[in-house]
């Protein structure tokens, strides 16, 4: 979903209602995604998305298991 929702689509679609709120800064942080993104309003420069990268420490995925255990213990 994030890779798909621009700071300009959410601008468009909620500029009007956060200006006249009283809130000076909005916070839209979605938990299912590809991607750990962070997405943050303030009067002055509207949407802005931050993406925080994966760290190297999360280890092997499941598919790097899979081919490691193939290639150690070969067919079945």
């Amino acid at each position: 979903m994030t890779q798909l929702l621009t700071p300009e689509a959410l601008t468009a679609a909620t500029a009007e209602p956060l200006a006249q709120s009283s809130y000076h800064r909005a916070f839209l942080h979605p938990i299912i995604a590809l991607e750990d993104a962070l997405y943050e309003w303030t009067p002055a420069q509207q949407w802005k998305k931050d993406v925080r990268t994966r760290p190297e420490l999360e280890g092997p995925s499941f598919w790097d298991i899979q081919r490691e255990m193939r290639e150690r213990c070969g067919p079945r």
